[in-house]
């Protein structure tokens, strides 16, 4: 498996390779909670694939790289480090926030992912 560290800022963000509504659907009855654990805690990520699935973007800081093809998003944010709840743009001009274990199982069609934004509360 191929890593990446990209420095954005003060924010870092690491790359790793792994193996139609437009609303972005969530619930844990779609959650495959193993491929669900390719996110650390303290980070926000963004997935290919539905159900965590698929290449993994693994987000700690804020922001502004776009990811295309996004099918699902976790926010395994920690609260005893700061700000937990990840705040999204995506398709260029919506935002929704995940409070920490929020999650999008289910995104079709797949979105791109413009902005994260680390907040004390959605």
């Amino acid at each position: 498996m191929k890593t990446t560290w990209i420095g954005l800022g003060a924010a870092a963000l690491l790359v790793s390779g792994v193996g139609t509504a437009t609303a972005l659907d969530s619930g844990p009855q779609q959650a495959d909670r193993a491929a669900w654990k390719k996110c650390p805690l303290g980070a926000v990520c963004l997935y290919t694939e539905p159900n965590g699935r698929g290449k993994v973007y693994k987000i700690w800081g804020k922001t502004n790289h776009n990811f295309k093809g996004i099918e699902s998003i976790w926010n395994h944010g920690d609260r005893s480090q700061g700000p937990a709840y990840a705040k999204v743009k995506y398709n260029s001009n919506k935002w929704r926030c995940y409070g920490p274990g929020g999650y999008s199982a289910r995104i079709r069609p797949a979105i791109e992912v413009d902005a994260v934004r680390w907040r004390t509360g959605c």
